[in-house]
C-alpha cells in the first residue's frame, strides 16, 4: 500500500497544498495564494516528482482553482478563493492528506 501512496502523492500535493492554504485563511486572493505556493514549491519539487517549472505554476494553480470551484469545494469571487461552507469538510480532508504526507503545513483539525 505504501508503494501506491508514494506513487500518487505527486498528483495530489498541489491540490492538497491549495486546500490547506485556503482552509487556514478562509478566503485568499490568487496573488497571496501564489506567494505561498512559490515559497513551498521548490521543497516539494525536491521531494516529489512534480513536472511543472515555477513559471508554469500560475496556470496550474488557476486550473486547479477552477476545478475546485467546479467540484463545489471553493467559490471564486473577485479574484479571491473562498471556502464553500457546504463542502468545507471535504476541503479539510484534502488539506490533511497533503499535510500528513509532506509535513509542510498543519491541518486545520490539528492532525
Amino acid at each position: 500500500m505504501t508503494y501506491y501512496r508514494n506513487n500518487i502523492a505527486h498528483m495530489l500535493v498541489l491540490p492538497s497544498l491549495m486546500a490547506a492554504i485556503v482552509t487556514q485563511h478562509r478566503h485568499i486572493s490568487r496573488d497571496v495564494l501564489m506567494e505561498h505556493v512559490n515559497v513551498l514549491y521548490p521543497m516539494l519539487k525536491a521531494e516529489l516528482f512534480l513536472r511543472w517549472d515555477r513559471d508554469e505554476l500560475p496556470d496550474v494553480i488557476d486550473a486547479l482553482a477552477n476545478e475546485m470551484q467546479r467540484q463545489g469545494l471553493i467559490t471564486l469571487q473577485d479574484d479571491e478563493l473562498h471556502i464553500n461552507p457546504a463542502h468545507s469538510r471535504t476541503l479539510q480532508l484534502l488539506a490533511a492528506g497533503g499535510a500528513k504526507r509532506c509535513n509542510v503545513m498543519p491541518s486545520p483539525s490539528g492532525c
